[in-house]
């Protein structure tokens, strides 16, 4: 029987994490298309993954997990999932009449939480990585404490 030494058994620990790759965070690539990073945001939101919607939410210069102070996006991103908590939501037909702007789009959503419908437009812009939310109109969806607001 082989006897393996200390030296032996941390050298080749080592050698199995360089080739295995180590612990390491596959690179985040957004969504291809503005509905489906709609689509993974308010699943994120229903899920309370606030770490997911910071991969989804940013700007041109890509998303707001990693380029925004940590405490800052935690409490933006936990009050946008209190007004956006919804029991299913589903998509709606572009708005033609919205004047479009290079590499950004609109894309509407209907919400649905309790008895409550609100239509909630949600500005998505494209970045070299694919699609990111740049921002929703929370004032649309209205205070998520209150009861429904009469049309």
């Amino acid at each position: 029987m082989t006897q393996v030494t200390p030296k032996t058994f941390w050298i080749c620990a080592i050698v199995m994490v360089v080739a295995c790759g180590g612990p390491s965070a596959s690179p985040f690539i957004a969504p291809a298309n503005p509905e489906t990073t709609v689509t993974n945001f308010l699943s994120a939101v229903r899920s309370n993954d606030l770490t997911m919607m910071g991969r989804l939410w940013g700007t041109k210069d890509g998303p707001a997990l990693g380029r925004m102070d940590r405490e800052e996006l935690q409490m933006r991103l936990t009050v946008m999932r209190a007004y956006l908590v919804h029991d299913r939501f589903e998509m709606l037909p572009p708005d033609l009449a919205v004047i479009a702007v290079p590499d950004e789009t609109s894309v509407r959503v209907q919400l649905m939480r309790n008895a409550c419908i609100v239509t909630v437009p949600f500005v998505v812009l494209e970045t070299n990585s694919g699609w990111l939310v740049s921002s929703v109109d929370l004032n649309e969806v209205g205070n998520p404490m209150t009861t429904c607001r009469l049309p």
